[in-house]
């Protein structure tokens, strides 16, 4: 699988866009997705989410790296394999330490 999306990426390097959002941000869409919608993500994941709950779209959208007249966005789940309530609380604990600094 991840051979074939590198092999399409080389074929199709307009359609992605590269974005980096900050890791306090992937945690805190982890907890809102656990939240929202009752499913636990990994961090990896959570930067997809990030995206859509910060102002990401937005930024990219000024940028004209996005259309203004998105009338969808699909995140697709996944990375949830190796996270479990006890990793959520200790991503919150870490999300806390990291805003307090």
């Amino acid at each position: 699988m991840c051979k074939r999306s590198f092999e399409w990426l080389s074929e199709h390097p307009d359609v992605v866009i590269s974005h980096v959002v900050p890791e306090s941000e992937a945690i805190i869409a982890c907890l809102r997705v656990a939240k929202d919608y009752r499913f636990l993500i990994q961090p990896a994941c959570g930067v997809s989410f990030a995206a859509l709950y910060g102002d990401s779209i937005t930024e990219l959208q000024n940028k004209e790296k996005l259309p203004e007249d998105l009338d969808n966005i699909v995140v697709i789940v996944c990375g949830g394999s190796l996270i479990n309530a006890d990793n959520i609380m200790e991503l919150k604990t870490k999300l806390v330490k990291m805003l307090t600094k």
